[in-house]
């Protein structure tokens, strides 16, 4: 979308934001991910430029059986989860299910981690790529400490850097790990597989910070193209999509609404679960990006970094240092673009 801003090829919404009150139906950490400066630089700030439908967060998956027969509940504070990983692991159990093959999983699991010692607002910072972020601060260093000390204890699943994604939920599925750091778009899946058994909840705070932080997103966004010959019309039609009627034919089609998702009618279960989460950290405000949002090439930097730091390749330190090599290389081309 950032490109398509930059290009002059979307009209801003903002005007009929006000006109339908989308400002009212859409809570501010959704509205970020359609947001841009004019010139197309700025993400998460700006103009609207589009509407999504759905959304998507990740959390923590948990098998209810495994949880029970341990004793334990799922877990209301980061503490919590951090006991339950110990006594699965002294119980001979997989504490934490990771397939990180494709490296992109890594991310997530990281992301979750990070959102327990990272305020949000510098979270959403070098999500977005924004100036002032950096990687190399007190907060980042302890959330990659706290994954090593994981690796170290034993909490992943064994050769979890050479297993694939898929393999790693549907091992999950079938009863090999008692948590899953995943996201939404997993319940559907696996609720088929284990049904009842199947929970999910919001990464939950901690005693110093308890508000949730999750990352997520949203799917694609309708836009309107800068030409349009009917931008009236294209404005009221994705008002009629993203309107209270529709976020309920979106339940009815076992998709995640973005907006009014605490109000939908649905079965107890994970996806009572997954509605529950999602509403709550968007209300509150607390989804924060994909952190591979961040440049172009920001997934693949971080993907291989986040393997060499989980296979103890690399120090904390050194697997910071390299992100934030990879914001300051980005920022250099774009000063040199800039300057021609």
């Amino acid at each position: 979308m950032g490109a398509f801003v930059k290009a002059g090829h979307l009209r801003p919404l903002d005007a009929y934001a006000e006109a339908y009150g989308w400002k009212k139906r859409y809570s501010q950490s959704v509205l970020q991910y359609v947001s841009y400066s004019a010139d197309g630089k700025v993400f998460g700030q700006g103009n609207i430029y589009g509407l999504p439908q759905v959304g998507e967060v990740v959390g923590i998956l948990y098998n209810a059986a495994k949880l029970s027969e341990l004793g334990l509940r799922p877990p209301k504070t980061w503490e919590e989860f951090e006991a339950a990983l110990a006594k699965a692991k002294a119980a001979g159990e997989v504490p934490l299910q990771l397939g990180n093959l494709d490296k992109w999983p890594g991310v997530h699991v990281f992301g979750t981690v990070q959102g327990r010692h990272v305020p949000a607002d510098q979270i959403t910072t070098l999500g977005f790529g924004r100036k002032g972020a950096s990687w190399t601060t007190p907060e980042n260093t302890r959330a990659a400490e706290q994954i090593v000390g994981w690796v170290d204890k034993g909490y992943f699943n064994k050769g979890f850097n050479g297993q694939g994604y898929d393999a790693s939920w549907q091992a999950f599925g079938k009863g090999e790990g008692v948590f899953l750091i995943g996201g939404s778009w997993l319940i559907a899946d696996l609720e088929k597989v284990m049904g009842k058994d199947l929970g999910f909840v919001l990464p939950p705070g901690t005693g110093s910070a308890p508000g949730p932080v999750a990352t997520g997103g949203t799917g694609l966004p309708f836009a309107i193209t800068a030409k349009s010959p009917n931008p009236d019309a294209a404005a009221a039609y994705i008002d009629f999509i993203t309107n209270a009627d529709a976020m309920k034919v979106l339940t009815a089609n076992g998709l995640l609404p973005i907006a009014d998702t605490e109000q939908q009618k649905v079965k107890q279960g994970p996806q009572q679960d997954m509605f529950t989460a999602f509403g709550t950290a968007a209300k509150e405000n607390g989804l924060v990006p994909y952190l591979d949002y961040a440049t172009p090439t920001f997934a693949d930097t971080l993907g291989a970094a986040l393997q060499d730091l989980l296979a103890k390749k690399s120090a904390p330190q050194d697997f910071l240092a390299t992100l934030e090599k990879g914001l300051q290389d980005l920022r250099r081309e774009q000063r040199m673009r800039g300057a021609r």
